[in-house]
């Protein structure tokens, strides 16, 4: 499985596999990956749950992307996705306008950010 990963990385662009983020549901899986990616050269971060605040932290923050493609009326989601994830960060009275307007027109947060011109971030 990792090394089939591993093949479709080799796809990428440059920059695209900067991006990459490999998580395993066994950590019993860890030292066959990180054989695998030193036998190919590959620079990598290991987070193997010794400080797992902070590994916590980043998964779930990664996994709002995933929640959204899902399901995007998780406003629930949005609503971390813009105040922690998008940089500049929208400010916590930014979200509550969003999601009034959202409200009044019977939409979910993502669907009314992404009308035209729908919502303006306020310098």
């Amino acid at each position: 499985m990792i090394d089939a990963t591993l093949g479709q990385i080799a796809q990428l662009s440059a920059s695209e596999k900067e991006s990459i983020v490999l998580i395993f549901g066994d950590k019993k899986m860890l030292p066959q990956a990180q054989y695998f990616l030193k036998e190919r050269n590959i620079t990598f971060a290991l987070m193997d749950g010794q400080q797992t605040m902070y590994q916590l932290h980043y998964v779930k923050n990664l996994l709002l992307y995933l929640y959204l493609i899902e399901d995007k009326m998780r406003d629930d989601a949005m609503e971390c996705l813009l105040r922690y994830n998008i940089v500049p960060y929208f400010e916590k009275t930014q979200i509550i306008a969003l999601k009034k307007l959202a409200n009044r027109k019977g939409l979910p947060c993502l669907r009314q950010l992404l009308r035209k011109g729908s919502y303006r971030r306020q310098e």
